[in-house]
């Protein structure tokens, strides 16, 4: 399978491989990104987890700034919660720091989606 720029995706996965910094999950998800054509250098990054990548990878294939969360000091289960307030139409992190709790940004989220129907 080819990319838009002609380069196939085991070139590029060996460009990953070869840094010899990611872990085996790491780099499922970093291939499957770009099986899927994803911009993976948002995750593929070695201080995020593979959960956390994981995380980044669903916020881009729901389209949304996965920008907002993809900062390896937020937990996966935070960004996941800040994803789905995301896809929600609610932007929390103005709201949340990084000690902030999953099940706290999920009631921002829940909070701001109440305030924006009034």
């Amino acid at each position: 399978m080819k990319l838009k720029n002609n380069i196939s995706i085991d070139t590029l996965l060996k460009e990953y491989e070869d840094k010899d910094v990611f872990n085996d999950a790491q780099l499922c998800n970093i291939k499957l990104g770009l099986m899927f054509g994803d911009d993976v250098t948002i995750y593929a990054r070695p201080e995020f987890t593979y959960k956390q990548m994981d995380a980044i990878a669903s916020g881009l294939v729901h389209n949304i700034d996965v920008t907002k969360y993809a900062d390896s000091r937020y937990s996966h289960f935070q960004m996941l919660a800040i994803k789905d307030a995301l896809i929600e139409g609610v932007d929390v992190t103005p709201y949340i720091t990084f000690d902030t709790a999953p099940t706290t940004i999920r009631l921002f989220a829940k909070s701001l989606r109440l305030e924006k129907q009034s």
